[in-house]
């Protein structure tokens, strides 16, 4: 916690002393991280579902042909996506282990992002839902190689050569290897199975879960009266530098 706190006092002091074009820049370098190409559109959050599916809206007339076939998206429109190539623990219905925090990673990384962008796999379109199968990307980066980096989900469902399931699988790896969130319990993620296995999972291991959500809960809110405390003081030093 006081790593964190360092860093965000670093941060507000940082951007106090270098002013507004500082982020301008930060904005610019973030907004050309991914170029759009033929198999990519820009979407927006509609609605976040679970670690592996959300809900977007579409931003501009997108088409392609894919070895599976033709697809339109018309501009405004909304969609189901399911991010190609993972899956997580469920956290709606029947919850799995650490499934609701690998849920609220994803949900943070799209709230945060100024950039979401989809891009569809030559070799998939849809799933059995009728969900949109896609490789997300939030201000440039892989929503699902954070996922597998931070042990939240793992490599499933690949019936065929999908791209980018290399660094996927790297990325999984990493996570295993540390033994990451999933991969604290042996026998929860395993490599043979698309889902979860919850008869490994230890009453003791939910009992330390719900704590180490108490303190994190705890801890975000300090945070978040820390980001307060020094955003309005900010925002004074600006008046007072502008009356002179």
């Amino acid at each position: 916690m006081k790593i964190k706190r360092l860093i965000l006092l670093s941060l507000f002091i940082g951007i106090i002393f270098s002013g507004c074009s500082t982020i301008e820049k930060y904005k610019l370098e973030q907004k050309q991280l991914a170029p759009p190409n033929e198999n990519t559109v820009h979407v927006a959050l509609d609605r976040h579902q679970d670690c592996d599916t959300s809900s977007f809206k579409i931003k501009e007339y997108f088409s392609a042909d894919t070895t599976k076939g033709n697809i339109s998206l018309a501009a405004g429109s909304t969609i189901n996506v399911r991010y190609i190539g993972i899956n997580c623990p469920e956290s709606m219905g029947q919850v799995e282990y650490l499934g609701p925090e690998a849920s609220e990673f994803t949900e943070q990384q799209l709230l945060s992002s100024e950039e979401i962008i989809l891009e569809i796999d030559g070799n998939a379109i849809f799933d059995n839902h009728s969900r949109l199968l896609a490789h997300v990307f939030v201000d440039g980066e892989s929503l699902q190689k954070k996922i597998l980096e931070k042990g939240y989900g793992k490599t499933a469902y690949l019936y065929d050569e999908y791209k980018y399931i290399d660094e996927y699988r790297a990325a999984e790896d990493q996570a295993r290897a540390s033994r990451l969130n999933i991969y604290s319990i042996d026998g929860y993620a395993t490599k043979d199975t698309n889902g979860y296995n919850m008869d490994v999972v230890k009453p003791e291991d939910l009992a330390r879960e719900s704590l180490s959500d108490l303190e994190e809960n705890f801890e975000k809110k300090l945070i978040d009266k820390a980001v307060d405390v020094l955003t309005e003081n900010l925002f004074q030093i600006q008046l007072i530098a502008r009356s002179h």
